[in-house]
């Protein structure tokens, strides 16, 4: 879809806010070594760094937190569910978290919180906070059941793994375009 964009971040114990995780998948990755890059020119391995970076802003963001880490126990690879909370801001500064060198500070709102209610990664449930365009209410959907929620209510965390930021896929946008 043009005009978009999906960063897929994994997080860690460590990431406590967005901010965190955006900087954690846009840093820099120096691959040296064990770790080299295998060259398609020379054919040999040699150091390099690895990033990802935006050459432009896009109108709508979308941020998916990968809430979950491979472990190894007893010979075999399991996901384990992440249960701590992240904060989710209400606005994210493009200059500040995605692209240094934009003209202008575009901010991107908080419009929708995709999250995952659910003790493993295997089973639960997905809930939707949403927020309607023309009115700025935010609306709780939850399977057929519709309600209304307050903005305080929306950014609540805990770290029980239940909260509207433990497993979340944001999607803000802004005045670009």
């Amino acid at each position: 879809m043009k005009g978009f964009y999906n960063g897929k971040t994994n997080i860690f114990k460590t990431y406590k806010n967005i901010e965190e995780c955006i900087n954690a998948y846009f840093g820099k990755e120096t691959l040296n070594g064990n770790n080299q890059y295998q060259c398609d020119i020379c054919q040999c391995k040699v150091d390099a760094e690895r990033y990802t970076e935006m050459d432009v802003l896009p109108p709508i963001l979308n941020i998916q937190l990968m809430r979950f880490v491979y472990e190894f126990t007893n010979g075999n690879y399991t996901k384990k569910k992440l249960k701590h909370a992240v904060q989710i801001p209400k606005t994210i500064s493009a200059r500040d978290y995605l692209l240094h060198s934009a003209d202008s500070d575009e901010i991107y709102e908080l419009v929708a919180v995709l999250y995952h209610k659910g003790v493993s990664v295997d089973s639960g449930h997905y809930i939707a906070n949403v927020c309607d365009y023309n009115t700025n209410v935010w609306w709780k959907c939850d399977d057929s059941t519709v309600t209304k929620i307050d903005q305080d209510e929306l950014l609540k965390v805990s770290s029980d793994g239940d909260t509207k930021s433990s497993n979340s896929k944001v999607s803000s946008s802004s005045g670009i375009g």
